[in-house]
């Protein structure tokens, strides 16, 4: 069974920090606070929804053991570069990258392109939150 995890891309004092988190539920009319449980602290904060971006865990893991979260920037065999998103349209783990060719950018299920069933290695390198550079047109 897919273990359900989340981290959270928080705003407090005007900081931006990740957390990852051990729980959170929604307070309010139309959700307008969220409640965040972080385990590594102990803390807990009531937050404005509009100051927290959750990221879900895709389920998968890089080459080297790291979870793979929405959000995440990942290598594929050290070369090009990908975002990590879930696609709506398509209902499945997504990647996108700014390289591409007269078609458009590179990108499509995440399982399929970053070769899950063959033996291909895949890095997180780190997120587009606080690494957006990282996904840089070669």
């Amino acid at each position: 069974m897919r273990q359900l995890k989340f981290r959270a891309w928080t705003r407090f004092s005007s900081i931006y920090r990740m957390d990852y988190l051990s729980g959170f539920f929604f307070y309010g009319t139309d959700s307008d606070q969220i409640h965040l449980f972080l385990p590594n602290d102990g803390a807990d904060f009531l937050v404005p929804s509009a100051n927290v971006i959750l990221m879900q865990f895709t389920g998968l893991v890089d080459s080297n053991g790291n979870d793979i979260y929405e959000g995440d920037i990942i290598a594929i065999d050290d070369k090009t570069t990908y975002k990590v998103y879930w696609d709506a349209e398509n209902c499945y783990w997504a990647i996108l990258s700014k390289q591409g060719d007269e078609h458009g950018p590179y990108g499509g299920a995440l399982i399929q392109n970053t070769g899950y069933s063959r033996s291909r290695k895949r890095v997180v390198l780190g997120n587009i939150y606080q690494n957006p550079d990282l996904l840089t047109e070669e």
